[in-house]
Parts: C-alpha cells; sequence; structure tokens
C-alpha cells in the first residue's frame, strides 16, 4: 500500500510496521487454545522484535490494535483468555526487549515529552479532510510531493472496492475492522477533527507523539483485511479476480516508482565545500544552526544530485553524522534540560549574544544565511549559506576549579550573564546532595582527552595533579 511504499526510507517505520499482521494472527490463533508458554514466548517474541525495530509511535498503535481485538474477543466469546494471553505476552515482550526498553523509558522521563508536548506540535502533519481522497489516488493532482509520505494512504480503487464487498458475507471480523479504520481516520485528522483536542486532555500519553496522519497505517491495515475477507467471497464467482490482483500489484509498483526514485549513486559521493572543509578539521567538535538557517537548508543544485549534495552540505537534520559532524540542535527529541538550553540560546537573537552557551556547548562553527556581526566570531566560508568558527569555543571536556550551585530555574539566567566564565566553572542544579570543596585555582591547569566517543560509550583520559572538575 501506499503507507509502506512512501516509508521505505524510513527504516525504523517500515521495520515496525511489518509486523503486525503476523502478531495479530498469533493473537487470534493462540487465544483459541489453552494459554501455554510456547504460545506465549512466540507471541511476546514477535511483539519485541516489532519493538526494537525503533520507531516507538508504530509500536504503539500496532499494540493498541491487539488490544482492541483481544477485548473485542472476549467479549464475544465471553472468555479472558485473550486478554491474558495478550497481557502475558506483553510481560514477555518487556523481557526480551528489556536492553532496549529500560533505557528508553528512562530516556523519555527525562525528555521534553514527558509532560506531553504541546498540541501545536502534536498536531503538525494532520490528515486534511480532502485528503481522503488519497486513498484511490497516489496524490493529489498526481504531482510529487516529497513531503507526502507523511499524508499517504493509498491502497487503490480495486482493494477498496474489494474490501468494501466483504460486508456481503457474515465475517465477525468485519465489523471490528470497520470501526477500527473508522477511529484511525477520525484520529489522524488531527487538528482538522474538533475531538481531537478533547481526547488529548482525556488521555495524555497522546500528547508523547506527533503527526497524527500516522494513524492511517492502522486505516490502511484495516482495509487490507478487508480486501482479503471481500476477495475471499468472490473468488469463488470468477478466477479473472487473480487478474486484478495483477493489476493491483503493478499499480503499486508503478506508484512506489513515483515516490522512490531510483537515485544516482553520486549521491553518496558527492559532497559540498562546507562538508570537506569540516571533515578535515581535527578533534571532537559540534556545529550549530540558527533558526533563521533551519528555513534555508534546502537543496539549490542545478539537479538532482548536486540538490542533495547541496541540502547535506547545509547541515541539514543528523545526515552528516557519518562523517562525525554532529549538530549541537540535535534532533526531534531532547532532554527537558537541554530543551530549555536551546531555547535561551535561541531567545538570545544571535550567535554573538550566546557566545558563552554556544561555546561551552563545544560549537566551534555556525552556520547562518545572514552575517553575524561579532568580533567572536572569523567568517571561513562565505556565499548563501556561511559558516562562521568560534574563537572561544571549549573542548568537548576539560576542567574547572569553581562551582556555583543554583535552584534549576536560576542556572541559564546566571550563565548569560556577565559573571559567568564557562571555561572557569560550571553551574550545578542544587538539591542533588553534591557540595564541592574549595578547588586550587591550578587545578583546571590539567588536561583532559577523548579517546574513545561511540554510541553508548565514551572514555576520557584526565590527569589530574589535585581534585578538580570535568566538564
Amino acid at each position: 500500500n501506499g503507507y509502506l511504499l512512501t516509508r521505505i526510507g524510513f527504516l525504523s517505520v517500515l521495520g515496525a510496521s511489518v509486523w503486525l499482521p503476523l502478531s495479530l494472527l498469533l493473537l487470534r490463533r493462540f487465544s483459541k487454545k489453552r494459554l501455554s508458554l510456547k504460545n506465549t514466548v512466540l507471541l511476546g517474541a514477535v511483539l519485541a522484535v516489532q519493538f526494537l525495530a525503533g520507531h516507538p509511535q508504530v509500536f504503539a498503535y500496532a499494540f493498541l490494535v491487539l488490544c482492541a481485538y483481544s477485548i473485542s474477543d472476549a467479549s464475544r466469546r465471553k472468555t479472558i483468555s485473550p486478554v491474558l494471553l495478550l497481557a502475558a505476552s506483553a510481560f514477555a515482550a518487556s523481557a526480551l526487549a528489556a536492553i532496549q526498553l529500560i533505557p528508553s523509558l528512562e530516556f523519555v522521563y527525562h525528555s521534553t515529552r514527558a509532560s506531553g508536548l504541546d498540541l501545536k506540535i502534536v498536531s503538525v502533519y494532520s490528515l486534511p479532510p480532502r485528503n481522503l481522497l488519497n486513498f484511490f489516488s497516489p496524490s493529489l493532482n498526481f504531482a510529487y510531493n516529497p513531503k507526502f509520505w507523511a499524508l499517504s494512504c493509498y491502497v487503490g480503487a480495486v482493494p477498496f472496492f474489494l474490501s468494501l464487498y466483504a460486508f456481503f458475507s457474515k465475517r465477525k471480523l468485519n465489523l471490528f475492522f470497520a470501526a477500527l479504520l473508522i477511529f484511525s481516520v477520525l484520529f489522524a485528522f488531527g487538528e482538522y477533527n474538533p475531538l481531537f483536542k478533547i481526547f488529548c486532555s482525556v488521555f495524555p500519553p497522546a500528547r508523547a507523539f506527533r503527526y497524527p496522519a500516522t494513524a492511517l497505517y492502522i486505516a490502511v491495515f484495516s482495509i487490507a483485511a478487508l480486501t482479503g475477507f471481500g476477495f475471499d467471497r468472490l473468488k469463488a464467482v470468477s478466477y479473472a479476480l487473480y487478474a486484478l490482483v495483477f493489476v493491483t500489484l503493478l499499480d503499486l509498483f508503478a506508484v512506489g516508482g513515483v515516490f522512490n526514485r531510483a537515485a544516482d549513486n553520486g549521491v553518496y559521493r558527492v559532497y559540498g565545500q562546507k562538508t570537506a572543509y569540516l571533515t578535515r578539521q581535527k578533534g571532537l567538535f559540534r556545529i550549530f544552526t540558527t533558526p533563521k538557517t533551519l528555513g534555508a537548508m534546502t537543496g539549490k543544485g542545478s539537479d538532482y544530485v548536486s540538490g542533495w549534495a547541496d541540502v547535506k552540505d547545509n547541515m541539514y537534520g543528523d545526515i552528516n553524522m557519518n562523517h562525525r559532524i554532529f549538530s549541537a540542535r540535535g534532533q526531534d527529541l531532547f532532554l527537558a534540560g537541554y530543551h530549555d538550553f536551546l531555547q535561551r540560546v535561541d531567545a538570545m537573537g544571535s550567535a554573538g549574544r550566546a557566545n558563552k552557551l554556544l561555546s561551552l556547548a563545544n560549537v566551534k562553527f555556525v552556520f547562518s544565511p545572514g552575517e553575524v556581526k561579532s568580533d567572536k566570531y572569523d567568517l571561513v566560508i562565505g556565499g548563501g549559506m556561511k559558516v562562521y568558527r568560534n574563537k572561544n569555543c571549549l573542548p568537548r571536556a576539560f576542567f574547572v576549579s569553581r562551582a556555583k550551585i543554583l535552584p534549576r530555574p536560576e542556572i541559564l539566567d546566571y550563565m548569560t550573564g556577565p559573571g559567568f566564565k564557562p571555561a572557569e566553572e560550571v553551574a550545578l542544579e542544587s538539591g542533588s546532595g553534591f557540595s564541592p570543596p574549595a578547588y586550587s585555582s591550578a587545578a583546571a591547569a590539567g588536561r583532559a582527552e577523548v579517546v574513545r566517543y561511540e554510541p553508548g560509550k565514551v572514555e576520557i583520559k584526565v590527569i589530574a595533579k589535585s581534585p578538580c572538575l570535568l566538564v
């Protein structure tokens, strides 16, 4: 379907999405048998693999489908076995995926999503009602739109009408999938649905995710299930239906070609001036993109390859992490304290006024489409997207000899004030129980060297003759 075809490049979404049919099939079959360790672990393993695929939102929606089915099946059969099976399998999945589940929960607890995102952020990429036509048209007006993936729900005319024919049969699952389809579409409407705001208020976990249109995943799955039921009913009438299946596959193949164009491998080999310059720099450092930079990051090359090279050269998102070029702005999910830090940097209005905070964050280069008017920066690359070198950039790890203990709301005010010297002191949050002793001013003369910097592991070699604080 169009939902999966437009997300082939989103490996975490694709990897999590494909497991729902199998998990629902196992739940349906196993719930008709006696609860057993074998069946519980097998369903739990499928759920664990789906979670480890790496897209929590897709997993959450899929698990809600399983919950809805287990409750519906238990009510219809007047037995609690489906609910018990899913609960036991969820426990098994939690144990199997604990190595990722536990740190993920800890991270979310300390992130900006712990208390729920702002409703404006949650509502980004809501499905406009007119875009229901996307079920029949691969894209409105049949025009390619690179942002279309978020609203994609194309299934084609033949599958849609087959799904309608399913209701001529007496399958008990027809109403379940129909209800699932209706609810998922209403949720996908997001800000266009007056009840969405109320739902998010009554059910706070809904505010942990953005893009209401992601619920179209459940909509296209429901249509696929109903299409299968309709096909089963009609195939006894005419084997010409298999020709319709072939036509549908060709249709989806053609649609996939629109949204997944073949690319010249030069996309991976061609890099611009800024990328080449940064990869020649020694040591660990970060870059920073100003708010104005974010609106000027699109590629402007003369062809597809040069356009993508331009996008990469402007440091869009995190696509240059493979070159160990790290952005201090991060990507999407932030620790709550760091989110406050970035907001303060942006609120200061210029890289010059924010120099202390940027230097502390190991920002060595600032990208800006406009001129940075400050003697704290040197222009190293000109043009439409300029690159400035921060003269006061601090190392990734260093020593200081003083600590200031402050309540959390006062820390950023102090750090942006005239008395704070980031190379000499650190501001710490009160309430931790830590009371720093008096350190020698000579302590900061020691050396801290990052010898290993990998995902999940950082090693720092330190040489200090007296007690000091490592930043």
